[in-house]
């Protein structure tokens, strides 16, 4: 099947190389990519004690660009949301790293399990759900952001996205966040060619983002039984 990945390039790369593995034809088309601010991170990882916490590997690619001066802070306890998260964090030489199963707000709740008291230092993306924030407000869980990253919209020409997506069809599309979906339905293309999506399904990381698809395309999408890539990966019929 050919498979839209719609994942910023870094992580979309290794999504591609998943679903090859699993026999599938993968098609980028990142939606955005991330303006990093690592001195910004920098400071505030000086400035604060205590546990971090990420709700995406792009503030893990950040945290790398530091090099040799991020080594003080490796020790640190970090809560990342799912699996492919922690395993980012620990690649970057985090020794204490815990997981969550879910989205921001089993994030929170995995924090508040570990009765962390100092406040936790969230490194953040702009734009962002809010669920994380707002769980960690529920549970009187003291925290700071600091905006790590700014995810910038890309563009394509017509001629581009008909050769992504008119030229070979798509058999399934994949959405990792509300905001890529958003960016996704507002393609122009789609306003040129309303029954483009008429048949490919449409996969969801969670049902936040599948309600965020368009009432006309609202019965080919699926959401994902927890928010992680595995669970995501599952709903794709076996080749």
């Amino acid at each position: 099947m050919r498979i839209l990945v719609t994942r910023p390039e870094q992580s979309g790369q290794k999504t591609a190389q998943m679903l090859e593995r699993l026999g599938h034809q993968p098609v980028l088309l990142p939606l955005a990519a991330p303006a990093h601010h690592p001195e910004e991170m920098l400071d505030r990882l000086a400035r604060h004690e205590g546990a971090l916490a990420v709700t995406s590997a792009v503030a893990i690619e950040g945290l790398a660009m530091l090099g040799d001066r991020l080594l003080p802070y490796l020790d640190r306890p970090l809560y990342a949301v799912g699996p492919a998260t922690a395993k980012s964090a620990e690649k970057a030489g985090f020794r204490q790293v815990v997981a969550s199963s879910g989205d921001g707000g089993a994030l929170a709740d995995t924090i508040a399990l570990h009765h962390e008291t100092a406040p936790i230092l969230y490194l953040a993306g702009c734009p962002r759900a809010k669920t994380f924030e707002q769980r960690l407000t529920e549970r009187q869980i003291p925290f700071t952001v600091c905006e790590s990253y700014a995810m910038h919209p890309l563009v394509y020409d017509r001629d581009t996205l008909r050769r992504l997506l008119v030229d070979n069809p798509i058999d399934v599309v994949l959405l990792y966040s509300t905001q890529t979906a958003r960016r996704f339905f507002d393609l122009p293309i789609f306003a040129e060619m309303p029954g483009l999506l008429s048949s490919p399904r449409i996969l969801c990381l969670s049902e936040a983002i599948a309600a965020t698809v368009p009432p006309q395309y609202r019965r080919h999408a699926q959401a994902a039984r927890s928010a992680d890539e595995a669970s995501l990966l599952a709903l794709l019929p076996r080749s």
